[in-house]
């Protein structure tokens, strides 16, 4: 993923996940620089909370102070390897800010907690135990999709402004227009109802209703899935906010609650706009 403004990228982030239990995070880094033809800098690198092993590479090109080139850090919470290349050719100042205060406050995850998300000014929360299948993100319509531990997916979305996408079609359109390649056929199981969520001290109002997913004929009793999809209206921040669950079993009303109660928790949590 490449970060930057509008008038230059300031660097780029990769990340990788070892999936080894004894992963030697020094090791790897050294045979990654020795790749690179790179030299770790040795001490005075940059070290965000939660890395146990980080290395940096400088830039020898120019005169004078010597900045940030190359970034590497694993943490072992998150079971992650960060690499952070920096632009040589952006701006002074972006360059600065890149070794002095984004790398310093970057924050992971632990592995197997819940998560926290944030992209074009909407944010989203997902349970502990999942972990993220899908994306289609659509400045004005996001949508996030998870896979749990025992099978089961939870759909998230949000649509924005809510005044214009219910102008072009109804909530209840909206629950089952979902932007995921989905295989089961989807079928109402009973009559829908008002729901409601709480969220950051204020109480949405909206709808639910539970279904059924099935595959094709011949396939039907193959892994069928049941369904409960709700949908509420942020009136404070004008969107249509939307979550689904479906499981082998009976779906977890609460979890949606949930999630649906900690969307947008970067503009309505504590300390949001600090």
């Amino acid at each position: 993923m490449i970060l930057g403004s509008g008038d230059e990228p300031a660097f780029q982030i990769r990340w990788w996940r070892p999936g080894k239990e004894r992963f030697d995070a020094g090791r790897w880094i050294r045979r990654r620089l020795r790749s690179l033809k790179a030299r770790d800098a040795g001490p005075g690198a940059p070290g965000p909370g939660g890395f146990s092993e980080t290395a940096w590479v400088r830039d020898e090109s120019g005169s004078g102070r010597t900045p940030l080139r190359l970034w590497h850090g694993y943490a072992p919470a998150a079971g992650l390897v960060i690499e952070v290349t920096v632009n040589l050719d952006a701006a002074k100042r972006t360059r600065r800010t890149v070794a002095a205060e984004v790398l310093p406050s970057l924050v992971v995850s632990e592995t197997g907690r819940a998560i926290a998300w944030s992209v074009f000014g909407a944010s989203f929360e997902s349970p502990a135990g999942c972990r993220p299948l899908d994306h289609k993100l659509v400045l004005g319509d996001l949508a996030l999709r998870f896979r749990g531990g025992d099978g089961s997916c939870l759909w998230l979305r949000q649509v924005y402004p809510a005044e214009t996408a219910l102008a072009r079609r109804p909530v209840e359109r909206w629950m089952r227009t979902w932007p995921f390649k989905e295989h089961r056929r989807y079928k109402d199981a009973g009559k829908g109802g008002p729901w409601s969520a709480e969220s950051f001290g204020r109480t949405l109002e909206g709808t639910r209703q539970p279904g059924r997913k099935r595959l094709a004929f011949p396939l039907g009793s193959c892994s069928p899935r049941e369904v409960l999809s709700v949908a509420v209206v942020d009136t404070e921040l004008d969107r249509l906010l939307l979550a689904e669950h479906d499981a082998p079993g009976r779906p977890d009303e609460s979890m949606l609650a949930a999630a649906i109660g900690r969307m947008n928790w970067a503009l309505l949590g504590e300390g949001a706009g600090a």
